[in-house]
């Protein structure tokens, strides 16, 4: 499986880290695959539907980072990247993204996460 980095935009020694694939839940990397079209679906009255479809875009998506048994340095710095930037690098096996840390949370099952959300496709792909 592979891994994510996240890294702050402007130099920071305590602003990057890499999620090797190892740490990372299985089930959270596939839903990180999904996408979605921006579209809309109105019934009409024959029976059938209009489509009004804008397309797809990077910025749809959200990536989250689910830790599995994190240690006391993942912890802080997923709480350090919510309240100190509003902007960081985020990078993937398919592409690199700037992205904004919306959330952070500590799951049931003592995961921590991470929620980021997309801004851009930095990658070229």
């Amino acid at each position: 499986m592979e891994g994510i980095g996240v890294s702050a935009v402007t130099y920071d020694l305590n602003g990057a880290l890499y999620f090797p694939g190892r740490v990372l839940d299985a089930e959270e990397v596939q839903r990180n695959r999904q996408r979605e079209r921006r579209m809309s679906k109105t019934p009409t009255l024959d029976g059938g539907c209009v489509i009004y479809d804008t397309g797809y875009s990077a910025s749809d998506r959200d990536i989250t980072i689910k830790a599995k048994s994190p240690g006391k340095a993942v912890v802080n710095f997923m709480s350090y990247l919510v309240g100190t930037y509003n902007e960081i690098v985020v990078t993937t096996n398919e592409s690199a993204f700037t992205a904004a840390p919306q959330r952070y949370y500590v799951d049931e099952d003592g995961s921590a996460v991470l929620i980021l959300s997309i801004i851009e496709d930095i990658g070229g792909s």
